[in-house]
């Protein structure tokens, strides 16, 4: 008679939940996504609750471990799309920070300390020549 083979349990790395490193995101209903391709450890994704302070909502967070250094693309003229930033820098995450306007920037960017661009407001007319039509974008910045 044949004796049945029998092997010891083994924890595979596909079966391991990676460790929570953010759980006060994840406490707020934040999911983290690992479906994402391959990221840095020190780069975590996590996806917001269907409802979002009241209101249906699809959002992706990235949160970054800040001991280690990030860079700030863009300049004060030109626009790029996120995908042409990542083609050019390779970059694990890219994210479109701002608002663009006529091929430039109307965010403000700073980088190494330095203001490359401050933010910029525009005001333009709609297709009427009423006050009604009138249309502005401002945006503002705080510090957390």
């Amino acid at each position: 008679m044949h004796k049945a083979e029998s092997y010891p349990e083994h924890e595979w790395e596909w079966d391991k939940t990676p460790e929570e490193t953010n759980p006060g995101i994840v406490e707020l209903g934040w999911t983290a996504q690992y479906q994402l391709g391959k990221l840095p450890t020190y780069i975590s994704i996590y996806k917001s609750p269907e409802q979002f302070e009241s209101k249906k909502a699809v959002a992706y967070i990235a949160v970054k471990d800040m001991s280690v250094s990030f860079s700030v693309l863009g300049e004060k003229t030109g626009s790029k799309t996120p995908s042409q930033f990542y083609e050019q820098s390779q970059h694990s995450v890219i994210l479109n920070g701002g608002f663009f306007w006529d091929g430039s920037s109307l965010s403000m960017i700073c980088r190494d300390g330095q203001v490359i661009l401050s933010e910029q407001s525009i005001g333009f007319r709609g297709l009427g020549n009423d006050l009604l039509s009138y249309k502005s974008c401002l945006w503002t910045y705080d510090r957390w």
